[in-house]
């Protein structure tokens, strides 16, 4: 972790929802869990509250009122992931299927292959019951909403029910289909993975879930899919 890295403290505010092995991996590496009655944007808030009281530097990617600058810097992190994913390619994909919550990763995702002279299709991928990206670009202005779902979603790092600030205008921008899935398709996507020997988690498997929602779609494509966790963390 980051903060046992630079030895300073670190405190991880998570919602209450959060599985306890989750929490249980998180101090192991040495942080403090700060556990938030409600939603993930309840800990968001909560973390806000707290940091401006006692002077901590909040460090996340979800950019909200005050807060936009860190979390750009934390999507420009992200897109290592593409640049290792460059020099290990063969041919470059046709589809890119991303996982978002908030949108920082897949913000990222448009800002790299955006910035290629040709680029592939991108595509949203979010649980049915924290869909604020598609909320959002299905607005009759196309700005942020808030998802309607109930947020309790297996998917739990996509349990988000507004869009990071910082990472919409992207979104908006680059993506070329917003897809919300239910929670069955994401269990049969990490039992593929598993089956290829792969570890992934619900949000981390999103992504195949993408395609099972959507066979035909992606059929005779080659397909860039991003494994964000494995099942045990």
């Amino acid at each position: 972790m980051v903060g046992a890295m630079l030895e300073c403290e670190a405190k991880i505010f998570v919602p209450s929802i959060t599985t306890p092995a989750r929490i249980e991996a998180i101090r192991r590496e040495g942080a403090e869990v700060r556990v938030v009655n409600g939603s993930y944007e309840d800990a968001v808030r909560q973390c806000d509250v707290e940091s401006r009281t006692h002077g901590w530097q909040v460090v996340s990617d979800t950019g909200y009122a005050g807060y936009m600058e860190i979390p750009k810097r934390v999507a420009e992190g992200y897109q290592t992931l593409f640049l290792e994913y460059e020099e290990q390619r063969e041919e470059p994909p046709d589809v890119v299927l991303v996982q978002a919550g908030v949108g920082g990763l897949l913000s990222a995702a448009v800002d790299y292959f955006r910035s290629h002279e040709t680029s592939p299709q991108i595509v949203s991928v979010e649980p049915e019951a924290a869909d604020c990206l598609l909320e959002s670009v299905s607005s009759s202005d196309g700005e942020p909403s808030v998802s309607k779902g109930a947020q309790n979603s297996i998917m739990a790092g996509l349990n988000c029910s507004e869009g990071s600030l910082t990472a919409w205008p992207a979104i908006r921008r680059g993506v070329d289909l917003f897809l919300a899935i239910e929670d069955h398709l994401a269990i049969r996507a990490m039992g593929m993975f598993r089956d290829f020997g792969i570890d992934s988690g619900e949000s981390g498997a999103a992504g195949l879930a993408g395609i099972l929602a959507l066979p035909q779609e992606f059929q005779e494509q080659r397909v860039l899919l991003i494994n964000t966790e494995g099942h045990s963390t």
